[in-house]
């Protein structure tokens, strides 16, 4: 009986503090909801990338097949990862550096027009837009595609950032990668000189033997077998002469999921703040009603 009477006495009590509980309660609602008008806003956009298609690489897909192809000559049973595979990962290395996001950072207006002068204020600014970029790389057991996300001030800037972002990534991509064919295309073709050269100091050396009459059965099939790979040789020498084309413009990946603008905002969450302190407010003035009926006592 003594519970039952002291729940009834709580609840007389809080009846006639009905006036504080409802009070604090719209008082804190109230001050959330202008704490929600007054900080800032966050919006994410989102996309979702995979490997490109051949055509994407354009000219670099055939030029990388090409080097491969002599590769493949050199080396045997030595299997290689798609040419879009490695175009493709080359990105996904851009799109989690640090560097990337922050050089990204400081060559958009976004970044500039929010600075304020202050060296320890524009480091923190900096280093918050960085994190505001998220790359997550697929996981088969959770998520199957590669995802990136971008939180910005409004829903347009999100996205159209999202889209600068991507797109810088892959101009860092694409740069490393024609370094990287460039590389190997000079160094192949100073391979393939040195190797035509020494043919063909080897085939004047049977020349001079065959015109001085010492020339064996082996070293006539060797001159036949010699001719055949001193032509290939030639015309390998004779594509690499020409320079690779670096084509500035492809694409090293493909979405499949094209960054949108957000319907819905990430901060404020204005409904579940309003509740919140609304229950908080509601909970204080219960408090202090009851505090109150206390100290009259």
């Amino acid at each position: 009986m003594d519970n039952e009477l002291d729940i009834r006495g709580l609840f007389r009590i809080l009846w006639s503090g009905k006036a504080w509980i409802i009070g604090t309660g719209v008082l804190f609602a109230a001050l959330a909801l202008v704490y929600s008008y007054v900080v800032k806003e966050e919006w994410s956009a989102n996309a979702m990338t995979d490997r490109p298609l051949t055509t994407q690489l354009g000219s670099y897909f055939a030029q990388q097949q090409f080097l491969r192809g002599l590769d493949v000559q050199d080396t045997a049973n030595v299997t290689l990862p798609p040419v879009q595979d490695e175009a493709y990962d080359e990105l996904r290395m851009q799109l989690g550096s640090y560097d990337t996001r922050r050089d990204f950072w400081l060559q958009t207006d976004y970044y500039r027009s929010r600075t304020e002068g202050n060296a320890r204020a524009d480091g923190q600014l900096l280093d918050d837009l960085i994190n505001d970029i998220t790359f997550t790389a697929k996981d088969d057991k959770k998520t199957p595609l590669d995802s990136i996300r971008l939180s910005a001030e409004t829903a347009a800037d999100a996205s159209n950032l999202l889209k600068q972002y991507i797109a810088f990534a892959n101009a860092r991509a694409v740069a490393a990668l024609d370094a990287n064919l460039a590389g190997r295309w000079a160094s192949r073709l100073q391979s393939v000189k040195a190797l035509v050269s020494r043919q063909e100091s080897v085939n004047k050396a049977l020349l001079q033997r065959e015109q001085d009459g010492k020339t064996t059965a082996d070293e006539a099939m060797q001159a036949a077998n010699f001719d055949v790979d001193y032509a290939q040789n030639k015309a390998v020498l004779a594509a690499l002469a020409i320079a690779p084309k670096l084509d500035q413009n492809i694409q090293t990946f493909r979405y499949l999921r094209t960054p949108v603008e957000p319907v819905n905002r990430d901060k404020p969450r204005r409904l579940f703040l309003l509740i919140l302190w609304g229950v908080i407010g509601g909970m204080t003035g219960a408090g202090i009603a009851i505090g109150r009926r206390i100290s009259a006592r």
